[in-house]
């Protein structure tokens, strides 16, 4: 059984215990009865040899020998079942806690080499515990058993012969304990160029477009040829390497037969053993090394099990967000206050002594160069990511007293890159409130102007697209976005350049619909179209991770600073004619 923890707190669950249990036992009894055919020929071939055979106990025999193997059919098919429903059971219920937990996690955890590592283990990891352990566990158990009861029978017979038959496993024991060091070693490694292949491979079908736009989709795998011939360099070396191992503990495993063959045959020259028993220790000998080699074979694929296993556990043990005791607390409003937040992303400060406060009711801009922390403070007041210090409150609870749940249902989030799940369109704008009737879903449609575009498509709301919006538009998944955060209708609204999708046609119609919307809620939009934002309550000019200026449009179009000057370069930019149409020109 695997010594993983999450496994040993799995089998607190009585009725999975249970289960398991009894379809072990099951197994193990298959493993028993299995031998019981060449103790039924023993007395056969012992009755002949006394020439007392007769007709009777070989049908005897014959109707024992068809009870056994009709038991063990049953038996076989029995456990089997069980062992899956409970393996199956336990690893689908192990996935659910893994994506539980991953979506509590600060993003930190799905970047760089980290979300490579995750992905590893949620499509390789979590796959391999769940096949692996299903189809070896059974056959541990019969691998244990089936040699224990022939050890146990050869000793019945004769001491002597069982001391020789078990001399050949003590022999193997330094072999098979330095493969499994080894497998344990190594695999670690195995997982990690594995994973960095898969990375590889996926970034380069990714990029297949950009390469062929540059010319260079046939010129440009090195990285993944690397990476590939170093994941099957290793792989490659543990599968040698392990092969010469167990060759090595396999042939000192089967030695014991030559010590039984010798000693039994002394034994029977001195008429201290009979012919039968020597024949059928001779032939149980023989039956003693093939579920020993499998059980070796299958320990070594234990390891990597193991090694699953935790990575796995890994996962499970990283920091959530999620408060160890989330406050009853409700908050007083939606007021959002932020006092004195500073935050870096690793070693790369981002946000310094960041303070201010949105009241309901209000919409509080937030510009600035790129880069500058405007997206950072949706992040963190969202809780993808901890501050470092400070405090962020809504409503007068820090949020870092609360549930991810209750800060969750508290706001509605529209960021630039809008993200679609495969469904249909229906379910994804339905995926802010699962229950809300196909009316109230088609208003919200109707109020963030996508309903036309969306009953001019195929199946209309039914229209299926898959992950990340398929063929739809920017805009079009944009809008959706925007629909979606209408019908969640949450009394904090973060839009992150909302609009910047939206054709000229439909802006101001657009515009409208997101003010009808703002009415006495907390809102923050980040925008680089100034223009968009000049009817804000407040405006924060971010520059470098801190506040350099605040105020309302008019004011600080009138002071002397970076508002002016984005406000100047957006507006030149708007009316300047595009380069690329001046030289078609």
């Amino acid at each position: 059984m695997p010594s993983s923890q999450i496994f040993k707190e799995a089998l607190r669950d009585a009725p999975l215990r249970r289960e398991l249990s009894a379809a072990l036992l099951a197994r193990a009894a298959d493993g028993v009865i299995s031998v019981l055919p060449y103790v039924l020929v023993y007395f056969v071939l012992a009755r002949a040899l006394l020439g007392a055979l007769t007709v009777n106990f070989v049908a005897a025999v014959t109707l024992a020998l068809l009870a056994t193997f009709s038991a063990r059919y049953y038996l076989f098919q029995w456990s089997s079942e069980r062992i899956y429903r409970s393996v199956y059971g336990f690893t689908g219920s192990l996935r659910i806690k893994v994506a539980d937990h991953l979506r509590k996690l600060s993003l930190e955890s799905f970047s760089g080499e980290k979300l490579e590592a995750t992905k590893s283990i949620l499509t390789d990891d979590l796959t391999t515990v769940a096949s692996m352990l299903a189809s070896i566990l059974g056959f541990m158990v019969t691998g244990v058993m089936i040699p224990l009861t022939i050890l146990s029978i050869i000793s019945i017979v004769d001491w002597r012969l069982g001391l020789a038959l078990a001399s050949s496993a003590v022999i193997a024991a330094p072999m098979c304990y330095v493969l499994l060091r080894y497998i344990g070693k190594h695999s670690a490694c195995v997982h990690s160029k594995n994973a960095r292949a898969s990375s590889k491979l996926l970034e380069f079908v990714q990029g297949i477009p950009t390469l062929r736009s540059l010319g260079l989709a046939g010129s440009t795998c090195h990285s993944l040829n690397q990476a590939l011939d170093e994941a099957h360099q290793t792989q490659r070396r543990l599968e040698i390497d392990s092969i010469v191992l167990s060759v090595l503990a396999f042939i000192a495993i089967e030695s014991g037969f030559a010590v039984v063959l010798l000693v039994g045959t002394n034994l029977a020259l001195d008429s201290q053993l009979s012919i039968a028993a020597l024949l059928l220790s001779l032939v149980l000998a023989t039956r003693f090394y093939a579920p020993v080699q499998d059980l070796l074979a299958l320990v070594s694929e234990f390891k990597f099990l193991s090694a699953a296993f935790e990575r796995v556990e890994s996962v499970l043990q990283q920091a959530t967000l999620e408060p160890q005791r989330p406050t009853a607390e409700i908050p007083r409003d939606a007021s959002v206050v932020f006092s004195n937040v500073s935050f870096q992303y690793g070693s790369r400060p981002a946000l310094r002594e960041i303070s201010f406060e949105a009241l309901p009711g209000t919409t509080t801009a937030l510009v600035g160069t790129s880069g500058a922390g405007k997206s950072t403070i949706f992040s963190l007041l969202a809780r993808f990511w901890d501050f470092n210090r400070g405090a962020i409150r809504i409503g007068g609870v820090d949020i870092r007293d609360m549930s991810l749940e209750q800060v969750g249902r508290l706001m509605s989030v529209v960021f630039q890159d809008a993200f679609l799940f495969s469904g249909s369109i229906l379910d994804n704008i339905r995926i802010a409130s699962p229950n809300a009737p196909f009316e109230s879903v088609v208003a919200a449609a109707k109020r963030a102007r996508c309903h036309d575009f969306i009953q001019n498509l195929p199946d209309g709301y039914q229209t299926e697209v898959c992950e990340s919006g398929g063929k739809l538009s920017g805009g079009e998944k944009q809008r959706i976005a925007i629909a979606r955060a209408i019908l969640k209708d949450a009394p904090i609204l973060l839009l992150d350049e909302a609009t910047a999708s939206i054709d000229s046609e439909t802006q101001v119609e657009f515009e409208l619909a997101l003010r009808e919307l703002s009415k006495g809620k907390t809102v923050l939009v980040i925008a680089h179209r100034l223009s968009t934002i000049a009817g804000a309550d407040q405006t924060l000019v971010f520059q470098n991770g801190e506040i350099v200026q605040r105020g309302k449009h008019s004011t600080l179009l009138a002071q002397s600073g970076l508002y002016q000057q984005l406000w100047r370069t957006t507006t030149i930019e708007s009316a300047r004619p595009s380069p690329i149409l001046q030289a078609a020109v």
